[in-house]
């Protein structure tokens, strides 16, 4: 437990805020930030700005966590990646921007409901959340931030609210329904992983007979499946399904 006292929670319009607001103001801004090739484009993109240096990762889709041979100002993670479902080495990516002194960023826009986030919370000094994808309303989500006055710039300006973080009014009805919907999807997390995995198991199960390969663990998210089929192109694939009925 990293003083869970000090957690602040800002409300956004959605995971792709969070990740912009931390990766263009967190850290020393003239060091590029160091992050799998996997991310989410909210991620990859934003960083762009400052310079990226990029992990490599193996056939699962997992990160493999290395030193780099520069220096750098942030570390960025997903926690689950959103098309392959690999749950990432959050704690070795941690224990890594904690020897090298610098803010370490976990995007879990894809595991809140899904996957527990306890453990995962307590080891980032930012964490970005996307509640609509929990069961929340739409145009909203989280940023948990350890320590505010750490962050070098807001991403947008012109107030004070938000503590800083954030300039304009916050719409206080919205964030009642998303903290409601977090406290829900923490508390239901275990009942909705097992739904999502059910269905997700059930899927692969039927199609795997037509010698489709899985792509990405069975240990991933629950509610993801990445499939392909070898000599069969992807524009030829869709139309098909569509005409059989079945919806991509």
């Amino acid at each position: 437990d990293r003083n869970d006292a000090y957690l602040e929670v800002h409300s956004g319009s959605g995971g792709t805020e969070a990740n912009n607001t931390i990766i263009r103001g967190a850290g020393d801004p003239a060091l590029p930030v160091l992050l799998g090739e996997v991310e989410h484009a909210s991620t990859i993109d934003a960083a762009g700005n400052r310079g990226v240096v990029l992990w490599s990762v193996d056939a699962e889709g997992a990160v493999e966590v290395r030193k780099p041979e520069r220096a750098v100002g942030l570390i960025a993670l997903t926690h689950g990646q959103n098309e392959v479902g690999t749950i990432q080495p959050v704690e070795a990516a941690a224990d890594l921007a904690r020897s090298l002194g610098v803010p370490f960023h976990l995007d879990a826009s894809q595991t809140l409901g899904r996957v527990p986030l306890e453990a995962a919370i307590d080891v980032a000094d930012t964490v970005a959340l996307s509640t609509h994808k929990a069961g929340g309303i739409r145009g909203m989500g989280l940023l948990v931030v350890r320590d505010a006055a750490a962050l070098t710039q807001p991403l947008l300006a012109g107030g004070g609210l938000e503590r800083g973080l954030r300039a304009g009014t916050p719409n206080p009805a919205l964030a009642a329904a998303t903290a409601w919907s977090v406290q829900l999807a923490v508390e239901e997390t275990t009942e909705r992983a097992q739904q999502m995995r059910l269905a997700r198991d059930t899927v692969w199960n039927a199609l795997r007979s037509t010698g489709c390969q899985r792509i990405g663990s069975a240990d991933g998210l629950p509610n993801t499946l990445m499939v392909c089929f070898p000599g069969i192109e992807g524009r030829i694939l869709l139309p098909a399904l569509d005409i059989a009925g079945i919806e991509v």
